[in-house]
């Protein structure tokens, strides 16, 4: 007679969004006179964490930028743009620069410019990277600004405080 016991995580397509369920199957395989009998149970189960986007407007002194569907980046300090979106908008540009890191690894001095962003029926002056070649996502410093946090198991912002600006 033999057992395995094995820890096999499995991911359960969740339709209406990316996002999934995993469940932990703990089970124990017996062999018996040439035939495997199989016990199992669900020992854990939690959602798998997917992307997660926003409706966002930005305007600047010249016209609005909308992205209907932008990502939000909970490892990006900044939003990035690039700098034909600040152009067009008419953002304000700074003389400040950051040295930033991209996801891919590259490192890279970054412009920095202001815009107003709209958001979840929220609005707040923001400062923006300006990154050619990155991806245009939104920032925790941007979700700060609004008041807004991601809620993993939903993959929504939700507020965390009253809309408006935050004096301390």
């Amino acid at each position: 007679m033999a057992y395995l016991v094995a820890n096999v995580g499995y991911i359960l397509d969740d339709l209406k969004s990316d996002r999934g369920k995993r469940i932990t199957v703990c089970g124990i395989i017996e062999v018996k006179d040439g035939k495997a009998h199989i016990e199992a149970k669900i020992t854990k189960w939690e959602w798998a964490m997917g992307h997660v986007y926003a409706r966002a407007l930005f305007k600047g002194n010249k016209g609005v930028y909308e992205r209907e569907s932008m990502l939000v980046d909970t490892g990006a300090t900044y939003t990035f743009l690039p700098l034909s979106v600040v152009e067009k908008i008419g953002a304000i540009r700074t003389p400040w620069k950051v040295k930033v890191t991209l996801g891919n690894g590259r490192t890279m001095d970054a412009e920095i410019a202001l815009t107003l962003i709209e958001a979840e029926g929220r609005e707040s002056p923001v400062k923006v990277a300006i990154a050619d070649g990155a991806i245009e996502v939104i920032g925790v410093e941007t979700l700060e600004a609004l008041g807004l946090k991601v809620n993993p198991v939903s993959g929504k912002l939700e507020p965390t405080r009253e809309p408006g600006a935050l004096l301390v």
